[in-house]
């Protein structure tokens, strides 16, 4: 039989074996598998139950076990597993709590060690495992560890994201829409 775990909820996800929920008023919890730190809460302890996180919270996306979150005010943070540098903190150490990598973000996609990210101006950035060379979409074989500089908008640009599929391999579209993937610049 169904449980009742929490009221109020606007958006939930699912990684490998771990959850989280945003309630509507931008309060994102999390709950189970913490292995890596994927439930942000600056420890590596199980949860059986939901556990506050972040608040001003709009989107989540969960991968097997890094997690991303995106703010109200379009701010980026990152955090769990980072074996290929899927959490775009120009590191490979994972992380129990989150972490800020990025500004003017509105869509994330977490996938097995891989990360996809639309900014505001509808590109798309993508970093993590790349170690077979098709899922970052770049032409290389380079895994990546840093999400590149997003910057503000221009006006007017506009792309329909409507189509855009991901899964474990990357990404792929359905239909004849086009995508733009920028090779990351890594500042150190």
């Amino acid at each position: 039989k169904p449980e009742l775990i929490k009221n109020n909820i606007s958006m939930v996800d699912l990684g490998y074996d771990y959850s989280a929920a945003i309630d509507t008023k931008g309060n994102l919890y999390t709950w189970g598998n913490n292995i890596y730190g994927q439930l942000g809460t600056k420890n590596n302890a199980d949860s059986l139950t939901p556990v506050k996180i972040l608040n001003n919270v709009n989107y989540v996306s969960l991968g097997s076990n890094h997690f991303g979150a995106i703010t109200k005010d379009n701010e980026l943070y990152t955090w769990g597993n980072n074996q290929f540098g899927e959490l775009g903190d120009k590191t490979i150490t994972a992380r129990n709590e989150p972490v800020k990598v990025a500004d003017n973000v509105k869509y994330i996609s977490m996938g097995s060690h891989t990360s996809l990210a639309i900014s505001l101006d509808d590109t798309l950035y993508t970093w993590g495992n790349n170690s077979y060379g098709f899922y970052l979409g770049d032409g290389t074989r380079t895994d990546r560890n840093a999400i590149p500089t997003i910057d503000k908008p221009k006006t007017g640009s506009t792309i329909s994201t409507q189509n855009i599929e991901t899964d474990s391999t990357g990404v792929s579209l359905t239909a004849a829409d086009e995508m733009l993937i920028k090779e990351p610049v890594i500042n150190d």
